[in-house]
């Protein structure tokens, strides 16, 4: 299948992208060789020889064409071979208290009028590079984790544009929290075309910080699903050589100076991804 996908798209390329240009060339090279023919033999090549000779010689020079075409195109581009991504997806900031330690308080609505609590181990910096030579607009996305067997399941993560617009906390007493208002990656994508090699920024908070190997899938307007390795976490250097190589872009990301009481809210039980989730996003 990936040779009969392969050859298709080389006589794509030919006939569909390029056809007036090689055919132009072809034809004019063809005719160019049967009046040397003729020159050369002092006489003419039979009707039926001399189709004959057209048909082959355009095939031919076609072939040739693209060759030098895709020479051409390598040679003037060395790297444009290497760019398969549709994008590129990475982190600079991340609030993570470690494994087994919930960093933060999340607050939803879920029915009108009535709260409840949940924990949530941290939040990451996200940023996304556009790829592709066009704008792209994403429609949806997923954070996706291997199981032992070989599974891909969903991550849970805080969505706070959802229906319940949900606030997060923090503080190890749900009597006395802060509020943390973090600059989301959801509202960094709404309504948002992404130009070519354009980045947007923003966090995503994670119910049950992920572990092992994970995939950020996303799916643009044009239904087209794309795929990227992808950590939540980043590497940190508390060396003085590493402190001077720190980000520098803005953490996006604002502590409340007043503390407020969640005890009274239901706390929802901490439970882990799903084994039936699925890895394309909803």
């Amino acid at each position: 299948m990936k040779f009969r996908a392969k050859m298709t798209a080389i006589f794509n390329d030919i006939f569909v992208n390029h056809w007036v240009y090689s055919s132009l060339v072809s034809l004019g090279t063809a005719f160019a060789v049967c009046w040397i023919y003729d020159c050369v033999n002092s006489r003419s090549l039979a009707p039926r020889t001399m189709i004959l000779a057209y048909i082959g010689a355009t095939i031919l020079i076609d072939v040739g064409i693209y060759a030098g075409y895709r020479t051409l195109k390598d040679w003037a581009n060395p790297n444009a071979s290497n760019v398969s991504a549709a994008f590129f997806v990475t982190k600079t900031w991340q609030n993570w208290s470690g494994p087994s330690t919930p960093f933060g308080w999340f607050v939803s609505e879920y029915h009108p009028g009535l709260k409840r609590v949940e924990r949530f181990d941290g939040a990451s910096m996200v940023e996304l590079t556009n790829l592709r030579p066009i704008p792209m607009m994403i429609a949806s996305y997923l954070i996706v984790v291997q199981l032992p067997s070989g599974q891909w399941v969903a991550v849970e993560t805080c969505r706070l544009g959802s229906p319940g617009n949900g606030k997060t906390y923090v503080g190890d007493d749900p009597k006395k929290v802060r509020g943390i208002k973090y600059q989301t990656f959801d509202a960094a994508i709404e309504n948002k075309s992404i130009g070519p090699n354009e980045t947007i920024r923003g966090w995503v908070i994670f119910k049950d910080w992920p572990m092992g190997s994970l995939r950020f899938e996303l799916r643009d307007m044009t239904g087209t699903l794309s795929a990227e390795p992808f950590s939540p976490s980043i590497a940190q250097d508390f060396s003085p050589e590493g402190g001077a190589a720190r980000p520098t872009q803005p953490v996006n990301a604002e502590l409340s100076d007043r503390f407020e009481d969640i005890s009274g809210l239901p706390l929802v039980p901490t439970t882990k991804p799903s084994t039936e989730s699925t890895s394309k996003p909803q």
